[in-house]
Order: structure tokens, then C-alpha cells, then sequence
């Protein structure tokens, strides 16, 4: 091969590198090949921009609004000498199929705030269930004592339920 290759060889990449070794003449290689393959590389580079920024142009059509369920937790009660450790989980339910359980961090019964401080948390309902009649709410375990629950109905359609939860 030539130090420098005519305007009809082809250039390679694995060309600049001995280019640049025989010559020193790696800018005037590098000129060269850019001027050859300007073009595809233009062609490529608008594709990349366009693959990067097409998930951002696309639009949410959908109509629905989405279906929120609030879980309000708190106490009235003076549990400040109860010790025992109380495991809450917050459930969402269509039927017997359970689209949402989540367990909190156990805790003591008397770090249960009162209602100026209650714990709150947002669930949005899975999709496909906007026309669903759903049961939602708290299941708790009390250490050595038991399970109970707190559940209430959420309406096919409703849009923002709230489950406000007193503990007593």
C-alpha cells in the first residue's frame, strides 16, 4: 500500500493508524476519509438523534383518568404504653385477585401518629381495572395477638378512593 493513499483507493479505518505512523500525516488521512463518508455519517448521526427523541414525542391519548387509591393511617387513642409490634399491609383487591399488597415496616403500637402526623401513602390502580368494583384497605398483625383488617369498597369508576383509618 501507498503512504498516502490516491482519491479512488479506499481508505479504511485500520489505514489511519499505519497512516499516521509512516507519514505523520494523520490529519490530512483523517480529511480525506470525512470527506468520503460525510454523508453516511450525517445519515447516521440523524438517525441516532431521531431513535433518542421519538420515545419524548409520543402523546398519551388516553382518556381515563387514572384510579388512585390514598391510604390514610393514624390513631385518636392514647396507645403510648402498648409495646407490642403491629405489621400493617395496604391492599387493593378486585375480587379474589390481589393487584396490590405492600407491607410496611413493622412498628410499635404507640409510634402510631396521631392524626396531625398520619402516614400516607398514593397507589394508582393497575391499569384495566377503571371499571372495576375493588376492595381496599389495611390488613394488620399485632405480635402475639392476631390479625384483623380494614377494608372498604371502591366503586367501579371512582377516580380517587381514600382510606382514612383510625386505628383503635
Amino acid at each position: 500500500m501507498p503512504l498516502m493513499p490516491g482519491p479512488d483507493d479506499p481508505l479504511t479505518a485500520s489505514d489511519l493508524p499505519s497512516i499516521s505512523r509512516a507519514t505523520g500525516y494523520h490529519n490530512k488521512a483523517f480529511s480525506l476519509y470525512m470527506k468520503k463518508h460525510h454523508t453516511y455519517l450525517c445519515y447516521a448521526f440523524a438517525l441516532i438523534a431521531m431513535a433518542a427523541t421519538a420515545p419524548a414525542c409520543k402523546k398519551d391519548h388516553q382518556t381515563a383518568e387514572q384510579r388512585t387509591v390514598q391510604y390514610q393511617l393514624y390513631t385518636a387513642k392514647d396507645f403510648s404504653n402498648e409495646h407490642d409490634t403491629i405489621t400493617f399491609t395496604l391492599v387493593i383487591r378486585a375480587g379474589n385477585n390481589a393487584l396490590f399488597d405492600s407491607v410496611l415496616a413493622p412498628m410499635r403500637v404507640s409510634d402510631i401518629p396521631d392524626k396531625a402526623h398520619q402516614l400516607v401513602f398514593r397507589k394508582p390502580v393497575p391499569p384495566g381495572h377503571e371499571q372495576t368494583d375493588l376492595v381496599v384497605g389495611f390488613l394488620y398483625t399485632i405480635k402475639d395477638v392476631g390479625m384483623s383488617w380494614y377494608l372498604d369498597s371502591c366503586k367501579a369508576g371512582q377516580t380517587l378512593k381514600i382510606v382514612d383509618y383510625n386505628f383503635q
